[in-house]
């Protein structure tokens, strides 16, 4: 139950984080909006450089559902994810 529960989180998390941080590098503008956020024209060229961020946190809460998934793995490189 408990390796299901956090799998389930990291694979959540990992997907909204990843998917947010793609649309900033490529739509920051639509993002934004569809966050009902706004920022000022000259700033949205630097979001690139937060959706970049942004997608990496996600890509390892992704590897982090991976070494949940595994099991026998998880529990000393799971520490390195979130450490």
């Amino acid at each position: 139950m408990k390796r299901r529960v956090l799998f389930t989180y990291q694979m959540l998390t990992g997907l909204s984080d990843t998917s947010t941080g793609a649309m900033l590098i490529v739509a920051p503008e639509l993002t934004l909006r569809l966050m009902r956020l706004h920022a000022a024209p000259e700033a949205l060229p630097y979001l690139s450089f937060v959706g970049t961020f942004v997608l990496s946190v996600g890509l390892s809460c992704l590897y982090g559902g991976y070494l949940a998934y595994c099991g026998a793995c998880a529990e000393k490189q799971l520490s390195v994810v979130w450490y």
